[in-house]
């Protein structure tokens, strides 16, 4: 029997690549954005709707009978310097990063306990264990979701529902120039925001390729077993590492030099 899946994000970027190659392994795919697209399988949310989340997870398993995987890659990013980031912007980063994911999962959850398990993956990054300066509330969002996976696989773990978070570096995708950039404060910071903040997005144009992390995304949804996280690319493999390893102000002090200098 078809794996019924769902995508949030799933219209573009990364999401996108993880809807098509879940449809190449023989799944049913539907897709969820906040866009108006075409095509019954697509479905029109904001996951900061709690309601919004519930009728959409809804649909799927009226239409479908069940819903036995999850890919959560809805989101996106601010920068800028955290003194001179609005409370405003503060919040409605952390309002989709960190609740869009939660409205998501727990409209699932039901859903997934009835019929005897399901798989989530949720979309973190890097900047959850690498904290780079001037994405202070991106990377908090996102180490937050670091938190949320680990302990929602515990709590989930007796109804067989099981969760994991692909954690990518920098990758080429329309998230780069969507990103909600703060500038103000450059001058008092001698310009170091918008030279940080340009190295960052001249990295993500030249970074891995959305459809190589939608790829591994959607194998995780489909392995028999999965780990919390996993980094795609031996660089940022790497630096996970000496995030992990090295004394906190050592590794602090290295980021520091390369992005806030």
């Amino acid at each position: 029997m078809a794996k019924v899946a769902l995508v949030t994000g799933g219209t573009s970027g990364i999401g996108a690549a993880a809807a098509k190659t879940l449809k190449e392994r023989g799944c049913i795919v539907y897709t969820l954005s906040r866009r108006q697209e075409g095509g019954d399988k697509h479905i029109s949310c904001d996951v900061c709707s709690e309601e919004g989340c519930r009728e959409a997870v809804g649909r799927v398993v009226e239409r479908e009978g069940r819903l036995d995987i999850l890919i959560h890659c809805a989101g996106y990013g601010i920068s800028g310097a955290g003194e001179f980031t609005s409370m405003e912007k503060a919040e409605q980063q952390l309002r989709v990063n960190l609740l869009g994911t939660a409205n998501m999962v727990n409209a699932c959850i039901p859903h997934m306990r009835r019929q005897g398990g399901g798989r989530i993956v949720l979309a973190s990054s890097v900047a959850g264990v690498v904290p780079i300066p001037f994405q202070t509330w991106y990377a908090c969002s996102k180490a937050a979701i670091n938190s949320y996976t680990m302990s929602m696989a515990n709590e989930l773990r007796p109804f067989h529902i099981s969760l994991c978070a692909v954690m990518p570096g920098d990758t080429a995708t329309g998230f780069t120039a969507a990103r909600d950039k703060v500038d103000e404060g450059d001058g008092v910071y001698a310009g170091v925001i918008s030279r940080s903040v340009g190295k960052m997005e001249a990295d993500e144009r030249k970074g891995a390729s959305p459809e190589k992390v939608g790829a591994l995304m959607a194998r995780c949804a489909l392995k028999k077993r999965v780990k919390p996280f996993y980094i795609p690319g031996l660089f940022y493999k790497m630096a996970g590492l000496i995030m992990r390893i090295l004394p906190s102000g050592w590794a602090n002090v290295l980021i520091g030099k390369l992005y806030a200098a």
